[in-house]
């Protein structure tokens, strides 16, 4: 039997390895690349990643391989085990040695296992944390390479996990190189929409093996026979192979064998009539390798069966074959000497080659196989542990016919036992499960297809939920379950921001379904956020009685929905009473309510009082739930996370709140769920302008349409727009912008909405000067503030007092309140407005200064420093033209700059502005005295005794 493990297998790819080589030429510079290798079966893919492999070894790269496996596709995390026993705790570093350990651990079957935890830990100490720890750890003083080979076979949490892990680590030098299948690479599927999706941006690549032309498979027949062939035999092998290099290989190698070819000097010669030979993908693989030796060919089939061979099932092969188990040894061993069977990463025997297997099994027939399938299931026990009932089940299921209720049983039995630690592995067996019920029991595939509803949508797919869900629904009868699923489509479509279809499902729902407490309270929620305030405090009246009149209602999710509602609403007494209950049952440390639903208890606190501005309050809450946790944090939705990040930015630890954002956003954009990722996102453009980073807040714009079905996001995206034009200095056009969407937010009820643009109008106001309009739309934030009681509301209001009237005292006061929150850059401003409020005093001043500088604050930072350094550095332009008195200080500043001969540049550095800014104030200044250059400036001024 011929080896078919060495040779020249890269014969004919030299390009394509040489664009891989590339890749690693570059890795330190341009960070973290994807690189997915595809084509046809057979055409080099897994041969050209090991060769890379090899390199990158050479180099001294931490290099990890992995195989998927079709078999392993529903077994949560497979392929990461695999690709991590490639490498060793030995061969690491300390550090990153301790980090691979707790993946390991977080990927131990049948759950993640608990970890330490503190406010200060990552909010997810998931698998997706712990990897990334690995690989930053890893990647510190060495590039790293990932090869996953057969990557579409992938099950879905290694490649949800990969990917975000990589999107993560954008700026760290790792390689994903991945090797697929051109027909496994479908649109829909789950790699498309995983690492696939990583491909879409330039640094990426998609390496694409052809079929080899007349160079490539001439180079590749000199590499086989040592010479050159002639035009007969080069034209033959094309004819017989396509192009593919593995059957072109085959063809050449029979022609040998069979004696078919002549060796003329330096040239191999095929005669005008060769052998009858045809070269199928079945024959090119098992003609040539098992021509001589049936026995071995007949188990290789049978071990096809078995996906992965451990020594100890040689009796169950041996009952199969009727081999006696000398003979079957043999046969094993000359397997494994042909290469044909190579030992994993895991102690067990697998096939060198995945296409070799999948041949080897189409060749078995559809009734043997079954048989080969049962008899496998049969010798597992039903009670062994999870990973022996997962194989058990696999087997079932492959030998079953429609309505095997022993193997559907077996599926749904995986599907429940890990549908909390690897819900989209459960989704994949619920799927198993619904494709043997059949048309014989709707109502086991009613039920089955509900529960895997259920799972999609804890597995962060809300499309894939919605889907399922409906279908579900349609054939759902009153009751339990019916609401369950009814309430999965709702969440899932408010988590993708499909408000309406919520809405309309709702209420068409209501009158025939039984449905509980914590679905009915969702409905106020989304009618605040659709903008029909009267409904939603009408409907938070009804469902409040309902709460109230059930005394014993200690349901988490309701007091969170309703918590949410009357934030969202203003009516902040109602919020507090929800908050309190939430918290009350997070702090119980009786036995009455389980950790879990403390921790979660704890978390939705945390995310309502930060909505409101309570940092501290906010982060004891977390801090709380952190003890009380046995593990991972539930982080519904994002919510910790959104918590987090709104508590980082009112602290003024602005780089921390960039970072958890944008790794929370990519979770988010990859799993749609664009409720919350729009939120988030315009917290960032809120950074991104205090930090004069305009350019970038732009470019975020660019992120909203995928947002447009949200009027709410809707606006705020426009509000931020006009707020990017302020910062530019453009306060006519960031004006009319304002105005519009005032107009638009006429009776919605969209509170903080509301405030945001009547902050930024107060600020265009001031920027035109139009105090009296400045004053009314800081009357309209006093009013908001006092009318919800709301502490972020009412800082907004305070500081617009504090500059519109000089209010020291006020300053005073907000600066203690803030400051006993935790809220540095409500300080911040605070301070500043108290040193433009005593005269441009410079110690409170400097004090805001500080802090905006710790946070990256550039845009307050320059304001800051025009107040601090009012006294200019060359004498100042005065002139009693009375357009000259009504000046501001930073207008008057830059008019003695313009006098001293600065261009626009050396303007923009003098006082910390972007050269649009300074060419906006200028654009003003000309209008103001009637002229149209610099020159016309002074000239204007100094004729008015200047």
């Amino acid at each position: 039997m011929a080896n078919i493990s060495g040779g020249q297998e890269l014969s004919g790819r030299t390009g394509e390895l040489t664009a891989l080589i590339g890749l690693l030429d570059r890795l330190q510079n341009d960070g973290a690349t994807c690189c997915i290798v595809t084509g046809d079966a057979g055409m080099g893919k897994t041969m050209l990643t090991r060769q890379l492999a090899q390199i990158a070894r050479t180099r001294g790269y931490l290099t990890l391989e992995g195989r998927a496996q079709e078999y392993d596709r529903s077994h949560a995390y497979s392929t990461l085990k695999d690709t991590l026993s490639s490498v060793q705790e030995t061969d690491l570093a300390t550090e990153s040695a301790k980090y691979l350990k707790l993946v390991g651990q977080a990927i131990a079957e049948p759950h993640f296992s608990p970890v330490e935890s503190s406010p200060n830990a990552p909010s997810e100490q998931s698998t997706l944390a712990r990897l990334t720890q690995f690989l930053r750890s890893a990647t510190v003083d060495q590039p790293c390479v990932l090869i996953i080979d057969d990557a579409h076979a992938s099950d879905d949490e290694t490649l949800q996990t990969l990917s975000l892990a990589f999107r993560y680590l954008s700026v760290r030098p790792i390689l994903l190189a991945c090797a697929v299948r051109s027909d496994k690479w479908l649109a829909d599927s789950s790699f498309a929409t995983t690492i696939g999706r990583l491909t879409e941006h330039s640094q990426h690549s998609i390496i694409d093996l052809s079929a080899l032309d007349d160079l490539a498979l001439e180079r590749l027949v000199q590499d086989v026979t040592g010479g050159t062939p002639d035009s007969h035999l080069l034209a033959y092998i094309q004819r017989q192979s396509a192009g593919n290099p593995l059957f072109a290989k085959e063809a050449l190698l029979s022609l040998q064998a069979q004696g078919a070819l002549r060796i003329s000097g330096e040239t191999v010669v095929l005669p005008e009539a060769p052998p009858n030979i045809r070269v199928s993908r079945r024959g090119a693989l098992l003609q040539r390798i098992f021509r001589q030796d049936q026995h071995c060919l007949e188990l290789a089939r049978l071990l096809s069966a078995f996906g992965e061979v451990h020594l100890d099932q040689f009796s169950l092969i041996a009952d199969l074959t009727g081999f006696s188990q000398p003979f079957l040894e043999s046969a094993f061993d000359s397997l494994v000497e042909a290469g044909i069977l190579v030992l994993g990463s895991r102690n067990v025997y697998q096939f060198a080659h995945p296409l070799m297997a999948e041949v080897l099994y189409e060749d078995l027939g559809p009734t043997k196989r079954r048989r080969i399938h049962y008899a496998i299931a049969s010798r597992l026990p039903a009670d062994a542990p999870q990973m022996g009932r997962t194989r058990r089940a696999t087997h079932l299921v492959e030998s079953a016919e429609i309505g095997d209720l022993s193997a559907i049983n077996a599926a749904i039995e995986v599907a429940e036992t890990i549908r909390h630690s690897a819900p989209l592995s459960a989704a994949v067996w619920y799927e198993r499960a619904l494709n043997l019920v059949g048309p014989t029991d709707p109502d086991l595939a009613v039920s089955t297809l509900a529960a895997r509803a259920l799972a999609l949508w804890k597995g962060a797919r809300p499309e894939l939920a919605i889907r399922d869900g409906l279908q579900a629904l349609s054939s759902l009868p009153p009751g339990k379950l019916r609401d369950r699923t009814l309430a999965v489509i709702v969440n899932a479509m408010y988590a993708t921001s499909r408000l309406d279809e919520a809405l309309e499902l709702l209420d068409g729902m209501t009158v025939n379904a039984s449905l509980s407490i914590p679905f009915r309270s969702l409905r106020p929620v989304i009618l605040a956020q659709v903008g029909h305030p009267t409904e939603a405090i009408e409907a938070l009246d009804e469902i409040t009685k309902v709460v109230e009149d059930h005394g014993d209602s200690t349901d988490v999710v309701t007091f969170t929905h309703l918590g949410q509602a009357a934030g969202t609403l203003g009516v902040w007494k109602e919020a507090e009473e929800w908050i309190h209950r939430l918290t009350d049952i997070g702090l119980d440390g009786s036995d009455q309510y389980s950790s879990e639903m403390r921790v979660g208890a704890l978390e939705s606190a945390a995310y309502l009082l930060s909505e409101a501005g309570f940092v501290m309050r906010s982060s004891t809450a977390i801090a709380e739930a952190f003890t009380v946790a046995t593990g991972p944090l539930r982080n519904s939705g994002g919510q910790t996370e959104h918590h987090q990040i709104i508590n980082y930015f009112f602290r003024g630890e602005w780089t921390r709140a960039l970072e958890t954002l944008r790794t929370t956003s990519v979770r988010l954009e990859f799993s749609g769920m664009t409720a919350i990722l729009g939120r988030l996102q315009l917290i960032e453009g809120e950074i991104l302008l205090g930090q004069a980073r305009y350019s970038e807040a732009g470019q975020l714009l660019s992120a909203f349409p995928r947002f447009s079905t949200d009027d709410r996001i809707s606006c705020e995206r426009e509000i931020l727009r006009s707020r990017i034009e302020l910062g530019h200095g453009q306060f006519d056009s960031a004006l009319e912008g304002l105005k519009s969407q005032l107009k638009r937010l006429n009776n919605r009820g969209w509170l903080r909405t509301e405030a945001r643009l009547l902050e930024a109008l107060f600020e265009t106001y001031v920027g035109l000067q139009d105090f009296a309009s400045a004053r009314v739309a800081g009357d309209r934030l006093r009013d908001l503030a006092e009318h919800t009681d709301i502490p972020r509301f009412r800082w907004t209001a305070d500081l617009a007092a504090v500059v519109i009237n000089d209010d020291v005292a006020l300053a005073e006061t907000l600066i203690r309140e803030a400051d006993s929150e935790g809220a540095g850059f409500i300080v911040a401003r605070a301070e500043f407005a108290l040193g433009v409020a005593k005269g441009n005093d410079p110690d409170p001043l400097r004090r805001a200064l500080i802090r905006f500088d710790a946070m990256g604050a550039r845009s307050w930072r320059e304001r800051v420093l025009l107040h601090l350094n009012s006294s200019p550095i060359s004498p100042a332009v005065e002139s009693t033209d009375p357009r000259y008195l009504d000046l501001t200080d930073v207008e008057r500043r830059l008019v003695t700059l313009v006098r001293d001969g600065l261009n626009n540049r050396e303007i923009a550095d003098e006082l910390h502005y972007s050269r649009k800014t300074i060419e906006a104030y200028l654009s003003r200044l000309y209008r103001k005295f009637d002229c149209h250059s610099r020159v016309g400036l002074i000239v204007a001024l100094e004729e008015d005794g200047g």
